[in-house]
């Protein structure tokens, strides 16, 4: 039995795996998370949680949370990495499984309503469920490769997927553009599954 899997079974598998990870959320159970192939969500130590800032959604929400916290006990002479252990341990779920799903439903036809930067932009500035829709897009399209996309964050790791679509040329934005809606239409899928 062969082990190589096709596109589809990968867009399928890591869409499966980003909603799975609301459901998670949800329940409290967060620190199930095993896949490596989409990143963790609260990592092992403070110095890779730090870059969390720069990401959306739940991620986004854990980092401010995590400042919130740091904040009440700064005057504490705290070091970073002992409030951070404490903060997993005490943290806070997100519950995003209901709009998630709503939104993850009407990803594919607002793509191909508005465009793809317009639906992303708008995606990412509701912040919340929205951009947990915004993220786990650009995790997938790492996890999965997306040649061009991969090579400009090799170069810059705190690229995002928006900046990198406004200065792309327009045969990328195409390829992008079929891309996501194909993602876009797995994680409408398993949204209605799962969720």
């Amino acid at each position: 039995m062969s082990t190589i899997k096709t596109l589809t079974q990968e867009r399928a598998r890591f869409c499966l795996i980003c909603v799975r990870r609301i459901k998670l959320l949800k329940e409290g159970k967060w620190q199930e998370l095993q896949e490596d192939s989409i990143k963790d969500f609260l990592p092992q130590n403070f110095a890779k949680f730090e870059i969390f800032r720069n990401f959306e959604g739940a991620k986004k929400e854990a980092y401010k949370a995590f400042e919130n916290e740091r904040k009440k006990k700064e005057n504490k002479d705290r070091q970073n990495e002992e409030i951070y252990n404490d903060f997993k341990k005490e943290f806070v779920n997100f519950d995003y499984s209901k709009d998630y799903s709503s939104h993850a439903k009407g990803l594919p036809q607002m793509i191909i309503s508005n465009g793809l930067i317009s639906t992303l932009a708008f995606y990412k500035a509701k912040e919340k469920d929205r951009g947990q829709i915004y993220q786990d897009i650009s995790e997938i399209l790492e996890a999965l490769n997306f040649k061009p996309y991969c090579e400009e964050k090799k170069g810059n790791p705190n690229l995002g997927l928006l900046d990198f679509l406004l200065n792309t040329n327009a045969h990328i934005l195409r390829l992008a553009t079929t891309e996501v809606i194909s993602i876009a239409n797995w994680l409408k899928r398993m949204a209605e599954v799962e969720l």
